[in-house]
């Protein structure tokens, strides 16, 4: 029974076009809100010996960037995939940490392996870099470059800007002291 009447409320909420309106809007809003708040690009109020983020300015022009965003049908579909396949990598991420945690005693200091932090970094970019090719309508990304970027003109403009630049680098290269 419970179920059955938490289906109907997400059932409601997605007739109601929550998730493709006020999701998107509160998720945009919070973004650029919280960068116009960390970066002061519009100034600051003196209150005492702190200097305050104009909060009042901010969130005008975070409500305003919200609303030109969910104006955007497309717009707010790509976002509402991202997201998706973001909670699939927290997912991952998180069960890998737990996978961790396993092995080590709560009492032991665990500190993140530099080469599987960026290994992670650079995970989570192919992925963010696959969802949005596939997003704009690239289907497959390898069939694409491979397409794109191994034709013999572009493949004969890399080797002259490689000549080029390395000629540059031996040319401006200071003399060894030796």
């Amino acid at each position: 029974m419970a179920t059955f009447i938490f289906g109907d409320a997400i059932t409601l909420l997605k007739d109601l076009k929550f998730y493709d309106v006020v999701l998107p809007f509160i998720f945009i809003f919070t973004i650029t809100f919280a960068i116009l708040e960390r970066t002061k690009i519009f100034g600051t109020y003196k209150i005492g010996d702190e200097e305050v983020p104009k909060k009042n300015l901010n969130a005008i022009v975070a409500m305003c960037i919200a609303f030109f965003f969910i104006a955007s049908a497309k717009l707010v579909e790509m976002v509402s995939v991202i997201a998706s396949w973001m909670m699939i990598l927290v997912v991952i991420i998180l069960m890998y940490l737990i996978g961790i945690g396993l092995v080590y005693s709560p009492g032991e200091e665990f500190k993140v392996p530099k080469g599987i932090k960026y290994s992670f970094i650079v995970i989570g970019a192919i992925v963010i870099a696959v969802i949005f090719f596939r997003l704009i309508g690239i289907g497959n990304v390898g069939e694409w470059f491979k397409r794109s970027f191994f034709t013999s003109q572009v493949m004969g403009i890399i080797i002259l800007l490689s000549i080029i630049i390395i000629t540059i680098a031996l040319i401006v290269k200071e003399p060894s002291k030796k």
